[in-house]
């Protein structure tokens, strides 16, 4: 099952939107699986927030029987209420959306990093690490192009080194590049300049 069942898009989106996964090994929890009837390996059961159970799969099933088991013990969880933690990812999911529409790089960052504290698996995280490695890729592009435009004027290119340094407070891959850059172009300027 873990195999099929678990790495099925669709059934990880149905398990995952209303349920917390959790994985009891009934050789050494005995109690827990007894509890919910468990009669076979594996069993998963459905549960609501008291921890009565709602519906129950027993045994290697197809994938599209589990999802329907999966999908049926959603509906019948009812509408969830979202945990302190889900509350906290949307609002910064809402922020990173906010930050990349906006294309401020440091507010997104910051957004990224209360998204990957709470380290709750799921879409938000995946989107948020998503849009990190977009980051990660404008600004090491805009290290390059800094670079590039040294020759012509040095002073605006470490200017913007400095700026990228700031913007991207917080992913290294932009940040070492921006510092192993700043020597080779401040070795540009006029000695005036430095």
């Amino acid at each position: 099952m873990a195999g099929s069942a678990f790495t099925n898009e669709d059934v990880i989106a149905a398990v995952t939107d209303r349920f917390t996964p959790v994985l009891i090994d009934a050789d050494v929890d005995k109690k827990t699986p007894g509890q919910y009837g468990a009669s076979g390996w594996p069993t998963v059961v459905f549960t609501n927030r008291k921890g009565e159970a709602l519906k129950k799969s027993v045994g290697a099933v197809p994938v599209e029987q589990f999802l329907a088991t999966a999908q049926a013990a959603g509906k019948d969880a009812g509408k969830p209420k979202p945990s302190k933690d889900y509350k906290a990812l949307v609002t910064a999911q809402e922020e990173l959306d906010a930050a990349l529409e906006k294309k401020a790089p440091a507010k997104a960052i910051a957004a990224i990093e209360k998204i990957e504290k709470v380290g709750r698996k799921g879409r938000i995280l995946d989107a948020a690490l998503a849009a990190k490695e977009k980051l990660v890729a404008e600004g090491k592009a805009a290290v390059e192009t800094a670079v590039t435009e040294s020759d012509a004027d040095p002073a605006k290119a470490l200017k913007d080194l400095k700026a990228l340094l700031r913007e991207y407070k917080g992913l290294s891959d932009v940040e070492d590049a921006a510092k192993a850059a700043i020597p080779d172009v401040e070795k540009k300027l006029p000695t005036d300049d430095k």
